[in-house]
């Protein structure tokens, strides 16, 4: 097991201006059921990696649309869903999958229910799980020593982008260039970890 340490300084609640105007929904996190082609080029796209591999599923349009414009792409953090605004989640032959749709609406983070996240955590590496989040002494204000499992990963996973049913395979440009996925960029991660099962958490102390 591998330990980092990490000292976070100041730390403040912002005040998650682009959450207000990107999230539309403020209940739990839907799971839907995706239609079978979809459910087709998904494990298609599995076999290049494993049967295992949470993908992330980008629509263009409403979900439901008829002539709807879709990307694949794996990913491999827990950080994932939460740097990215997701929509609803499904599940094809019993693994995860991850779906936004801006015209779909987005859900708040908070959302995100125990029993989704440990699901996840089953195929994913866990960035979001600390060992410790410890008061540090040496700072007056707000100073934490986070000590983690070193799980961290850099994606290099191929993008696919599937239209009218035409797969473009090895498509050279993300989906937050195509500006279909859209960037959470007023997330603070730090809410948001979770400490293992006996783990100090000194966030508890603060509230």
């Amino acid at each position: 097991m591998k330990k980092l340490i990490f000292l976070i300084i100041g730390f403040q609640l912002l005040s998650c201006s682009t959450i207000k105007n990107k999230i539309s929904h403020n209940n739990e996190l839907r799971s839907l059921n995706l239609d079978n082609e979809i459910k087709e080029t998904i494990r298609e796209y599995r076999n290049r990696y494993t049967k295992s591999s949470i993908v992330l599923v980008v629509f263009k349009n409403k979900i439901n649309s008829k002539n709807n414009e879709y990307y694949i792409r794996r990913i491999s953090n827990m950080s994932t869903i939460y740097y990215h605004y997701i929509s609803y989640h499904s599940s094809i032959d019993g693994v995860p999958v991850i779906i936004s749709s801006q015209k779909d609406g987005f859900i708040n983070p908070k959302k995100y229910s125990s029993v989704f996240i440990f699901k996840l955590a089953k195929y994913i590496i866990d960035d979001m799980l600390k060992i410790s989040i410890e008061k540090d002494e040496e700072f007056s204000k707000g100073g934490y020593a986070i000590v983690d499992y070193g799980n961290h990963s850099i994606n290099h996973s191929e993008i696919w982008k599937v239209k009218e049913g035409v797969i473009y395979k090895n498509w050279d440009k993300h989906p937050v260039e195509e500006k279909v996925l859209i960037e959470n960029n007023d997330i603070d991660l730090f809410n948001f970890y979770r400490v293992i099962k006996g783990g100090i958490d000194d966030r508890k102390n603060e509230k």
